[in-house]
């Protein structure tokens, strides 16, 4: 993929990214404002709850995926660089995997006690149950292919997720 990074707004990249996302079958959302991020575009995907945002050469796309199907697509499409987890290595979905259970007790815990205390408690107080579903949350997408693949393993296998915010 190309690199879209640039430091001022520019129409012509904005289009660029629309253009990638409908010929991913993404459905386009345009933005009041630009996003002041890598690439500055007005544009954004979302399909089924999963968010997608260009980054300089690569997509970034937000939600929630289930392990068993993240583990599909890495089996089906390792090559197109599908990245569970934007890992550089494009390592196996587990590895980039979490549990929501175990993410929610290890924020309420540190919450509570402050982050000197967790970071010298949590391992003895909070245990990532290896039983409950995993998730991966976040990929990059090296690739159009990569890209159309993954939108339709999304709509193919109907997985849908809660909308996460941009951070």
């Amino acid at each position: 993929m190309d690199n879209f990074a640039r430091r001022e707004y520019d129409g012509e990249i904005d289009y660029k990214v629309k253009e990638e996302l409908q010929i991913a079958n993404i459905p386009v959302f345009r933005l009041p404002y630009y996003m002041n991020t890598e690439v500055k575009t007005k544009y954004i995907g979302i399909l089924n709850g999963f968010v997608f945002y260009r980054a300089w050469n690569y997509w970034i796309c937000h939600g929630d995926m289930p392990l068993d199907i993240a583990n599909e697509m890495y089996k089906k499409y390792k090559e197109l660089n599908i990245r569970a987890g934007g890992h550089y290595g494009n390592e196996p979905p587990i590895t980039q995997s979490y549990n929501p259970i175990y993410k929610k007790e290890m924020e309420e815990y540190s919450n509570k006690v402050g982050i000197e205390e967790f970071i010298r408690t949590y391992k003895d107080i909070i245990h990532d149950d290896e039983t409950q579903p995993r998730f991966v949350g976040t990929y990059h997408i090296d690739t159009q292919l990569g890209l159309c693949k993954l939108a339709e393993t999304i709509i193919n296998k109907n997985v849908t997720c809660e909308m996460k915010n941009l951070e």
